[in-house]
C-alpha cells in the first residue's frame, strides 16, 4: 500500500511540474517587414529600415549563433552568468515592446515558420493601435509589411 501511494504521489508531482499555465502566455503583435534564412542578409535589411524609416535600430546585443536552433544568442558571457549556458536567446515581447527595429529568429514564436531571421519594426500587446499607425508608415517603404500575433512566455525562465 506504501508503495502504491509513494508511486502515485510521485507520479503527481512530475504530471503537475510538467504542466505549464495557459496564464503565463500574453498575446503580442509584431511587425514584420522582412524574413530570411540568412543573417546577414537580415542585418542589411534591418540597418537599411533603420534609415528609411527613422527608426533606431536595436539588436538587443543578440549575435548570430550559428545554430539552427536557437539563430540568436547573447554573447557567451552573459549566458553563462544568467543561464548557465553558453547560448541564449529571449524572443522579443517579455519587456521589451514598442517601437524599434531588431532582428529575432522565428524559432521562438508560436505559430511563426521555423527557421527565419525576421525583421520586427515594434511589438506590443495584442491590438494596439499605435502599433497600426506605425504599421501605415512601414508600408510605405516596405509594401508587404504585416503585423502577425504570437503567444508570448511571460511567467519565469529558470
Amino acid at each position: 500500500m506504501k508503495l502504491n501511494l509513494t508511486v502515485i504521489c510521485l507520479f503527481c508531482t512530475f504530471f503537475c511540474l510538467g504542466q505549464e499555465s495557459n496564464d503565463c502566455y500574453l498575446k503580442k503583435d509584431f511587425l514584420l517587414i522582412s524574413s530570411t534564412k540568412d543573417y546577414k542578409s537580415a542585418l542589411l535589411t534591418a540597418q537599411k529600415a533603420s534609415k528609411a524609416l527613422d527608426i533606431k535600430l536595436d539588436l538587443r546585443g543578440l549575435i548570430n549563433a550559428n545554430d539552427t536552433l536557437v539563430g540568436l544568442t547573447l554573447p557567451s558571457d552573459s549566458c553563462l552568468k544568467y543561464s548557465g549556458d553558453s547560448i541564449c536567446y529571449i524572443a522579443r515581447g517579455r519587456w521589451d515592446d514598442g517601437t524599434y527595429i531588431s532582428i529575432e529568429y522565428s524559432n521562438a514564436y508560436q505559430s511563426f515558420a521555423k527557421g527565419y531571421y525576421i525583421v520586427v519594426v515594434g511589438s506590443a500587446e495584442n491590438k494596439n493601435l499605435e502599433l497600426k499607425a506605425i504599421l501605415k508608415k512601414a508600408k510605405t517603404k516596405y509594401p508587404t509589411a504585416y503585423i502577425k500575433t504570437s503567444k508570448v512566455y511571460m511567467c519565469c525562465m529558470h
